[in-house]
């Protein structure tokens, strides 16, 4: 039986690796998270509130989720909080006009399962310099191959599920 500090620490085991990235970060800063929650939306407005050149906009499908923890987190002037009913509706002709630093993809499933985060993965590819892919044992390994030219691939497993991130070579 585990506690639910464990719970917590299973469903955050990218925790540690976002917070280091994060502060690798320097000068103004753009990221995108797609798939709010409790540990990331958190992680993310904790950085936001002490780093005012930071800017993320989160976006989640899940009305009741996105009222949750839109409620916890509180929106900042320099992190906003958007509710879109499928991630193929996203305003991505805004979005693919910006850089980014790092895109958070994190969002649970749709209508197509997990999918949605490799469509987004796809949809976004030339804009970011990051990409961190929560739960990436959901997806066959070599679905990811094809990034492995432009992307270096760490795959942290320290903490089970695992997470991807691609950082651009």
């Amino acid at each position: 039986m585990c506690d639910s500090s464990e719970i917590i620490d299973r469903f955050g085991s990218y925790k540690s690796h976002l917070i280091e990235l994060l502060r690798s970060f320097s000068g103004d800063i753009r990221c995108i998270e797609f798939g709010i929650g409790n540990i990331s939306s958190k992680i993310f407005n904790d950085f936001a509130k002490n780093n005012i050149n930071f800017e993320i906009d989160s976006y989640e499908f899940d009305l009741k989720w996105y009222q949750l923890i839109k409620h916890e987190t509180y929106a900042l002037k320099n992190h906003r909080f958007h509710y879109v009913d499928k991630y193929n509706k996203i305003p991505y002709n805004v979005l693919l006009n910006n850089k980014y630093d790092l895109i958070f993809l994190d969002q649970g499933k749709d209508i197509d399962g997990f999918n949605n985060r490799i469509y987004v993965l796809n949809k976004m590819i030339n804009n970011s310099k990051n990409f961190m892919l929560h739960n990436c044992d959901l997806y066959d390994i070599n679905i990811f191959k094809k990034y492995a030219e432009k992307f270096n691939m760490v795959f942290f497993n320290d903490i089970l599920p695992p997470t991807l991130l691609l950082s651009r070579r």
